[in-house]
């Protein structure tokens, strides 16, 4: 999936940069090709390859293999990084993830928090490199 991507973005003159830990990738459009039409391309390369289906797949797994409750592991996770109260439960999450309205102690350090915990809720990745 991985090749067949890389394939598919350098036959349509854009670079792979690869993959993050979580699952996000970068690309660089080559001379002649626009931003914009390299995000079309990454898109279109992406459901041609698998990524869409077979990358989310393996990328879930890795984050969260128990498959356990997003809303849960997310807000433990910003518990953990002291950046909401300790109370703070999934329901709050849930709460305040359609709107962006956590009530974060620090803007800067709970929107990096939130990062983080989107990304790696279980910090099962923090230490993998790709």
């Amino acid at each position: 999936m991985e090749n067949g991507f890389a394939g598919c973005l350098r036959d349509h003159n854009v670079t792979f940069d690869g993959f993050g830990v979580g699952g996000g990738y970068g690309f660089t459009p080559r001379t002649g090709t626009t931003t914009e039409e390299a995000n079309s391309i990454a898109d279109d390369c992406s459901a041609r390859s698998g990524l869409d289906t077979v990358g989310y797949l393996y990328f879930a797994m890795q984050r969260n293999p128990q498959n356990l409750d997003e809303a849960t592991i997310t807000a433990a996770c910003l518990v953990k990084k002291k950046v909401v109260p300790p109370s703070y439960s999934a329901r709050d999450y849930s709460r305040d993830a359609p709107t962006q309205a956590f009530p974060f102690s620090d803007k800067t350090s709970g929107d990096k928090a939130l990062e983080q915990c989107s990304t790696d809720p279980l910090g099962l990745l923090e230490s993998r490199e790709r």
